[in-house]
């Protein structure tokens, strides 16, 4: 038999394990299980990619802005692991999904954007609100402020200003300049010292080359072959 006091103090220490008992039910019903975090967790990382280039350290000065040079963190596409790559002002211009890449001395910077599988090599220049995305290829010496996508090509010493829109099979070389609110697309080819600009649309299988301007609201498309110094333009 147990005294007052002892009594007093079995029934206490009864009342306190019955509500530790209830404290720990309530746990384990509010708690979230281990193995479900670890599953949420392991979700996310497999929708986020894992990161395929790193900064060098290399930085160089291109009109105020400072790009840092690239390095591949693991294989994808044609690129190895370790190779070094052009210059970037920040990941915001190379993505790192698909197989996009910027190689050799190639710049991208400002608000320029490459993605998708579109590659910007040798000394290119990809600035301001540009877009390279899908198969498109940029190179050689081009400066690309425009959208390039599908499987067109910029290269040589071609100039693509904002708006413009390079797509399809299109090619646009030597030193050929293409301006606000044009298309280029299909299997049309620009070269030599073009101007394209003024809302303009050459496509199909057209060739622009030589000195020749075309410009307001003009479209050149089939198999046309424009060149040595003509001036295309809306007689409008």
């Amino acid at each position: 038999m147990f005294s007052t006091p002892d009594a007093l103090i079995e029934c206490q220490m009864k009342t306190l394990l019955t509500r530790k008992a209830l404290n720990m039910t309530n746990i384990s019903k509010n708690t979230p299980v281990l193995s479900n975090i670890a599953n949420e967790t392991a979700s996310v990382n497999k929708q986020r990619p894992a990161k395929k280039y790193e900064f060098t350290g290399e930085t160089i000065e291109v009109g105020f802005k400072t790009l840092h040079r690239i390095r591949a963190l693991r294989d994808f596409g044609d690129v190895k692991k370790g190779d070094l790559g052009g210059f970037i002002q920040g990941e915001s211009n190379l993505s790192h999904d698909g197989n996009c890449w910027v190689g050799g001395k190639a710049k991208v910077y400002s608000n320029a954007r490459v993605y998708d599988n579109a590659i910007v090599s040798g000394y290119a220049h990809v600035n301001n609100m540009a877009c390279i995305y899908e198969d498109a290829r940029v190179f050689g010496k081009a400066v690309v402020a425009g959208n390039i996508y599908g499987n067109a090509h910029v290269y040589g010493f071609a100039r693509i200003y904002p708006d413009a829109h390079i797509f399809g099979n299109a090619q646009v070389h030597y030193y050929a300049c293409v301006f606000n609110d044009t298309k280029i697309y299909d299997n049309a080819k620009i070269s030599g010292y073009a101007c394209i600009f003024a809302n303009v649309k050459i496509f199909r299988n057209a060739v622009i080359k030589g000195d020749t301007w075309v410009r307001n609201n003009i479209e050149v498309c089939n198999k046309e072959i424009v060149y040595n110094d003509q001036s295309l333009k809306d007689a409008a």
